[in-house]
């Protein structure tokens, strides 16, 4: 990766420039007059190009069709820019922290060993032959008492959702993305404190998320929010999903329709300075 925040920046800036331009081919050299040119206008304090401050800072105008790739960056590594899947629970723990290919498993055979799964980490796809002596000694778990999470609730076990007709038919006259689906549903109604996790491996939450929407940029969001307004509908903002602080918690006693406004799939680098060294980059943007 970069090893500066203006490295970084620079980052961001050229994939800006590679995607916003589409087919057109844009030059990389410039003339010798306009080199000279611009080394005269250096020297003396000018500004070379009175509208280069303002296309860098409003890169919003251009970026509107552009959408996370991959690219490389100062350090000749290969930078990605992406955004979670709708269906979350195909890439995620669906009652846990991480992804669901990278995992402890714990083996026995003349005694107990512990590997770890998948290939993100550096530790992925080996066995760890002294961790489950430090786990047993450090810890002080015993391995012999385990019991394992329950499976996924199946589809008549997920609480019925409370849903609201009139905003049931804006949503889909507005062709934004929306499930019922109960496992979309039940991914959003919780954050990732110690109680709701056991919650998940262990029982139900009473109530969870009636309906799952997925705005595309910030336009939808305001229709949603005017959309709720108007029909008494709840809304709760689903990022990351991993808070700590039980905001995801869905109150057991409303007895409205409760919407989770699921933000991943607005990742767009909206807008870059590299002078003052900030950005504008929508709320479903991930780092990796």
């Amino acid at each position: 990766m970069a090893s500066s925040a203006r490295g970084r920046l620079c980052v961001i800036q050229r994939h800006l420039t590679s995607h916003n331009a589409g087919s057109v081919h844009q030059e990389d050299t410039k003339s010798s007059n306009d080199i000279a040119d611009n080394g005269r206008a250096q020297e003396e304090g000018h500004v070379i190009d009175a509208n280069t401050d303002e296309k860098r800072r409003n890169v919003a105008f251009v970026a509107a069709s552009w959408r996370p790739t991959s690219g490389s960056d100062d350090d000749g590594k290969e930078v990605v820019l992406q955004t979670l899947p709708k269906r979350r629970q195909e890439l995620l723990k669906w009652n846990g922290w991480g992804y669901r290919d990278s995992k402890f498993t714990v083996h026995k055979e003349k005694d107990y060993y512990v590997a770890f799964t998948g290939n993100r980490y550096k530790i992925g796809n080996m066995v760890l032959p002294h961790f489950a002596q430090w786990v047993r000694d450090t810890l002080g778990v015993n391995f012999e008492d385990c019991t394992p999470p329950q499976e996924p609730p199946l589809p008549h076990q997920f609480p019925e959702p409370v849903l609201q007709q009139d905003f049931m038919s804006e949503v889909e006259t507005q062709g934004i993305a929306h499930s019922l689906d109960g496992e979309d549903r039940l991914f959003r109604a919780h954050g990732h404190t110690l109680a709701e996790i056991f919650t998940l491996r262990e029982g139900m939450f009473p109530r969870i998320p009636d309906l799952v929407v997925w705005p595309n940029n910030h336009s939808e969001v305001e229709k949603l929010v005017k959309m709720a307004s108007r029909h008494c509908v709840v809304l709760i903002p689903f990022g990351g999903g991993t808070s700590v602080s039980g905001a995801l918690l869905c109150p057991e006693e409303e007895s409205r329709m409760i919407v989770s406004l699921d933000t991943s799939q607005m990742c767009r680098i909206l807008w870059v300075d590299d002078k003052n060294l900030t950005a504008r980059i929508e709320s479903g943007s991930s780092g990796s």
